[in-house]
């Protein structure tokens, strides 16, 4: 005997009914008939045949004794612990050239790095590699990173050399305004550093964009110098994300920007921009939103259909994921230019410990890492999307915690049955 998935999320559509289940990733349009008799199986009043053992192959159905939610678990305990391919965010500055006022900079002193701490940050980093590690992904982060450029060279190289010493893999990224990312500059990131992908914001056109970051240097045209910036990184080969940051305000001017972005860079393939709200800005209930700050959920839908129609985005992958919110894994960590250690950016407050005395296994270790499920997320049919979503969201740090595409996700749903020329 079978019984239904608990991740089916089924919609009508037209004359058909679609059926997504988020634990097999298997997308089924079937038509009236054939929904009904689905439904007069699950109801004891017809056989298996050759239509219910499709469905199950499909994951639709599942043999009655098969734990979905056990599997989960398991799979979100082992993505905690594992030790085989580990990342570290380094901040060597936690200063800035922009003033956002959404960062979660605001209140926290601006401090650089000392040169004394870096053999510490590499002996620390050494001290996590396990027997299994095979791979090192390290990002840049900060404040805006580049603003102590000299320090992530001397850092790169120590941490490149501990690297070919264990015979590991590693990766380099960059999280950066992109303002100071003149010609010499992209060439040290794709040269020295090995930087292979950066991601930089830009939340609207020029007028927009100036007043959201704010620049504390008067940059005589902020937006031009950041979209020529990204021209530069992407020629000389290095991949960029283009994050949109939403909400309300912005959205006109974001969707202007989408068309801009496809004119102006539709030559490279090593560009990706997608879009996210705001946080706490981002309006999913059916009544009205208290104020036009909030982005809603049909307007974030428009975007993230743009962004896919312009070829600027690829169609988000709805896949079973093997692990929750990187915060929660046992060995992964954010390294403060003081050598302080947090598990997330977005509460500075909870240390975990330090690169000169190791990790602190604390009342804010533990509750960062802890691998059991918030209760609104028990049940949700989308968990195998995300086993739990944003770990700084479920403890009120930030104002989203879910799967971010979840209240759209009948959308992308159709944008894959289109995609795939399904009838």
């Amino acid at each position: 005997m079978y019984r239904e998935s608990l991740y089916n999320f089924i919609y009508d559509e037209k004359d058909r009914v679609v059926i997504y289940n988020s634990y097999s990733n298997a997308i089924v349009v079937l038509t009236s008939f054939e929904f009904n008799h689905l439904k007069s199986y699950l109801n004891n009043e017809i056989s298996e045949d050759d239509f219910i053992y499709q469905l199950v192959r499909l994951g639709v159905l599942i043999e009655e004794n098969k734990n979905e939610k056990s599997n989960l678990n398991s799979m979100r305990i082992k993505g905690a612990k594992q030790t085989n391919n580990l990342f570290f965010r380094i901040l060597p500055t936690t200063d800035c050239n922009a003033r956002c006022f959404y960062c979660y900079e605001a209140g926290v002193d601006h401090c650089a790095i000392d040169k004394k701490i870096f053999p510490k940050i590499i002996g620390f980093i050494e001290s996590c590699i396990k027997e299994d590690t095979k791979r090192i992904n390290i990002q840049w982060y900060g404040g805006e990173p580049l603003l102590e450029l000299e320090a992530i060279q001397s850092l790169t190289k120590g941490l490149k050399e501990l690297f070919k010493k264990k015979n590991l893999k590693y990766s380099f990224t960059m999280i950066s305004n992109g303002i100071l990312l003149d010609s010499k500059t992209v060439l040290i990131l794709a040269n020295e550093l090995e930087i292979k992908k950066i991601q930089i914001t830009l939340d609207g056109m020029s007028e927009e964009y100036k007043k959201r970051k704010a620049y504390i240097n008067n940059f005589f045209d902020p937006f031009e110098t950041i979209v020529n910036n990204i021209d530069s990184l992407l020629n000389v080969g290095i991949n960029v994300d283009i994050r949109l940051n939403c909400d309300g305000l912005n959205y006109s001017s974001i969707l202007n920007l989408i068309d801009f972005l496809s004119i102006r860079f539709k030559h490279f393939n090593n560009l990706n921009v997608y879009a996210f709200p705001l946080y706490g800005s981002y309006w999913t209930k059916t009544e009205s939103a208290p104020n036009s700050q909030y982005i809603t959920t049909k307007q974030f839908s428009a975007i993230i259909r743009k962004l896919i129609d312009k070829k600027l985005m690829k169609i988000p992958s709805l896949r079973i994921k093997r692990n929750s919110c990187g915060a929660t894994n046992f060995n992964s960590y954010a390294i403060l230019p003081n050598g302080n250690l947090l598990k997330c950016m977005m509460n500075t407050s909870d240390v975990v410990g330090n690169v000169i005395t190791g990790v602190d296994y604390n009342r804010n270790y533990c509750k960062w890492c802890s691998i059991e499920l918030p209760k609104e997320c028990e049940n949700c049919k989308f968990l195998p999307l995300c086993e739990g979503g944003c770990r700084a969201g479920h403890l009120g740090y930030s104002g989203m915690s879910c799967f971010v595409y979840k209240d759209i996700i009948k959308d992308l749903v159709d944008i894959l049955i289109n995609s795939l020329q399904i009838i």
